[in-house]
């Protein structure tokens, strides 16, 4: 899995971009029906949409788009339209799995998520300090592009950031699908131009619907009495998940949440930041 809160020190020294090599890369999408062992999930993907397996995946966020070795080297696949071309500008969807237990919807609906956005911003201008005295562009949340909700059909959760970085000229779009099963979250990553919001909104809500654990991993299948819990709720997981069982009455997000999503907004800066990386910014962007 794509490892969200990995420390923030680490991701700021990661070294640069590794060079693509010049041999021709052979690529083998995939379409109809995908299983994705390792986070018993099954793709069911109309004729829109390819997938590309872990190695696939690899091999076109580090042969083609530069990124380095540990950069990829958890990430489950990708998905991506039919008719696009890796080895072009595209958008892509990075499919990983957090194994963080059963989270709770029960705050699905009442959960203040103005609020918590108004906290993100807040927090992730604190961190534009620390990122530029390590000699990096900073970033403003300027707001929800998508605010979040929560499908309890497909049990998807849907939520999108706009990001000004000091060194683009358009501003970013991180859309994330979230699909929560009994053991823990599939996770659909896609980084855009904000321009491209309406075609990779819809791409969003497709996949989520193309796409389920297997019996037995569902979230439905959730046992109380033997399965992990995550610790919090729909808030929590937007917020950023880890740290957030503080808040475990529903919708509560109080004054003594700000120290927490301080430290999580600094990880989703960084976050964020690898992210535009993954998916080439810096030398020619995909979309």
């Amino acid at each position: 899995m794509i490892r969200f809160f990995a420390p923030f020190a680490l991701l700021l020294a990661a070294p640069g971009f590794a060079q693509p090599p010049s041999a021709p890369v052979a690529l083998d999408p995939q379409s109809g029906t995908v299983v994705i062992e390792r986070a018993k999930v099954r793709l069911t993907l109309s004729d829109e949409y390819a997938f590309y397996d872990q190695q696939d995946a690899q091999t076109i966020l580090y042969d083609l788009w530069g990124n380095t070795r540990s950069d990829a080297s958890d990430v489950l696949g990708l998905v991506m339209l039919e008719n696009s071309d890796p080895r072009g500008e595209a958008w892509g969807a990075v499919v990983s799995f957090e194994e963080i237990g059963h989270v709770s919807a029960a705050d699905a609906r009442s959960a203040d998520y103005e609020l918590l956005l108004t906290q993100l911003q807040d927090a992730v201008a604190q961190g534009n300090a620390q990122q530029q005295q390590a000699g990096g562009e900073s970033v403003r949340l300027v707001g929800w592009a998508e605010p979040p909700r929560y499908d309890s059909v497909s049990h998807a959760v849907i939520w999108g950031r706009e990001l000004a970085f000091s060194a683009e000229p358009v501003n970013t779009l991180n859309l994330d699908v979230r699909l929560l099963g009994r053991y823990g979250v599939l996770s659909l990553n896609f980084v855009a131009d904000m321009p491209d919001l309406l075609e990779v909104r819809a791409a969003a809500g497709d996949l989520s619907r193309q796409i389920a654990f297997e019996p037995g991993a569902r979230y439905e299948d959730y046992n109380q009495s033997t399965d992990q819990s995550s610790g919090y709720g729909i808030a929590g997981l937007v917020a950023g998940g880890a740290g957030l069982a503080v808040a475990q009455k529903a919708g509560l997000l109080t004054v003594m949440l700000k120290p927490v999503l301080t430290v999580l907004a600094v990880l989703a800066l960084a976050l964020a930041a690898r992210f535009r990386h993954l998916f080439g910014f810096g030398k020619k962007s995909k979309y």
